[in-house]
C-alpha cells in the first residue's frame, strides 16, 4: 500500500511516495510493555520458560486485539564496537519490531530506499533476525547462534525494556546491573 505525502522545506516542495505496511496505518500503534528480571535456565534444547508476567502481557493484548497473534522474532542486540559478540537478544511481536526499526530511522525523517546507509542499515537490521515462536509449554526456542555470539550460559536473565524483552547471560546481567549509576543516569 502507497501513500503520497508532501512536505515544504523552506520554500520548496517535496512529493514522495512511501510504502506503508497496513498494520501501521491509522492510529498508532502502542509497544507492549514489559518490565522487571527473571532468572531463568536454558534447557538443553535451547528452550527457555517465559515469564509469567511476559505470558500474561501477551494474553492480555491478544484479548484486546492489541496484537493479532504471539509471532515473535529475536535478534542479537546491536554490537556497540562492531565486534562480533553482542551482549544479549531481543524479542519483539513482529509488529513492536517494525516500529523498532521505524524508530531507527525517524531521527533521519524516515527510511529512504534511495540511500544508501538507510539501505545498509534496513538490510543489517533484517538479516539478523529469526522468527520465533512460544510452545503449549509457554517457552521459546534460542536459535544456537545467537546463544553463541551473545554468550549465553545455561543461566539467563529476562529482562524487560518497554516494547519488547531482552535475555541476558545471568551472570552479564548482574555485572551490568551493578554498573549502572542510576543517580547519574537520571540526574546528569
Amino acid at each position: 500500500m502507497c501513500k503520497r505525502s508532501t512536505k515544504i522545506f523552506k520554500n520548496k516542495t517535496q512529493t514522495h511516495t512511501a510504502h506503508s505496511h497496513p498494520r501501521r496505518e491509522g492510529k498508532k500503534k502502542k509497544m507492549l510493555q514489559f518490565y522487571g528480571t527473571y532468572y531463568h535456565r536454558i534447557d538443553d534444547k535451547g528452550r527457555v520458560a517465559l515469564p509469567m508476567k511476559f505470558r500474561k502481557t501477551y494474553d492480555r493484548a491478544l484479548n484486546n486485539e492489541e496484537i493479532s497473534s504471539i509471532d515473535l522474532v529475536i535478534t542479537p542486540s546491536p554490537s556497540k564496537d562492531g565486534t562480533e559478540g553482542r551482549e544479549c537478544l531481543y524479542v519483539f511481536t513482529t509488529e513492536d519490531f517494525d516500529v523498532y526499526v521505524d524508530s531507527i530511522f525517524e531521527s533521519a525523517g524516515g527510511y529512504n530506499p534511495r540511500n544508501k546507509k538507510h539501505e545498509q542499515l534496513m538490510r543489517a537490521l533484517h538479516a539478523e533476525v529469526e522468527d520465533i515462536t512460544i510452545d503449549s509449554a509457554k517457552r521459546i526456542n534460542i536459535p544456537a547462534k545467537f546463544r553463541k555470539i551473545t554468550g549465553l550460559g545455561k543461566d539467563v536473565a529476562i529482562v524487560g525494556n518497554a516494547g519488547h524483552f531482552e535475555i541476558w547471560d545471568a551472570k552479564r546481567m548482574e555485572s551490568e546491573l551493578e554498573s549502572i549509576d542510576l543517580e547519574t543516569l537520571i540526574y546528569e
